[in-house]
């Protein structure tokens, strides 16, 4: 593990060991990926829980769907996409809405950690490929600072939890 990724894991500890911020009752994702198959995926693992995704193919299209349907609680991008990657999409989502969190998913974590060495206070990252499972826990770790925050379609939600994993704390 590098220094980077043990920067932002030092972040992520801090969060889950501050106060915890209130819960959106159905979360509002915009989801951002380039590739048919893995939108295909995440619409089907977010289609398990409550929020409403919002679905865009590209950057562009992203940055003209937030502006229609603002207030969004997480941007969901792919960090490589060709036009506008991800990070430069939430850049340019952040210069308006500084609150905005978002979750890259990445096969490719070291290129970006070679653009940016560290990640702002808002942003966090997966590696896929990722299971539904992982990919609700990390949705609720950015959203709500804990692991059970997403409710499953039908059920009741749950207390928070803290990490499973060890090395995280």
């Amino acid at each position: 593990m590098n220094l980077s990724a043990n920067a932002w894991l030092q972040t992520l500890t801090d969060r889950l060991s501050g106060p915890q911020d209130p819960a959106p009752a159905n979360p509002r994702l915009l989801v951002v990926d380039d590739d048919p198959g893995i939108r295909a995926f995440l619409m089907r693992s977010l289609a398990l829980v409550e929020c409403v995704p919002i679905v865009a193919t590209n950057g562009p299209e992203a940055l003209e769907l937030f502006d229609k349907i603002a207030p969004i609680d997480l941007l969901l991008s792919d960090l490589m996409m060709p036009g506008m990657n991800g990070l430069e999409l939430g850049r340019r989502l952040q210069q308006n809405n500084p609150d905005l969190k978002i979750l890259y998913l990445t096969g490719h974590s070291d290129a970006l950690f070679e653009e940016r060495p560290l990640l702002g206070a808002n942003e966090a990252f997966v590696d896929k490929p990722i299971s539904s499972a992982g990919l609700h826990q990390a949705i609720s770790l950015a959203l709500y600072g804990h692991l059970t925050g997403l409710v499953r379609r039908g059920e009741a939600p749950k207390p928070p939890t803290a990490p499973q994993n060890t090395a995280w704390v």
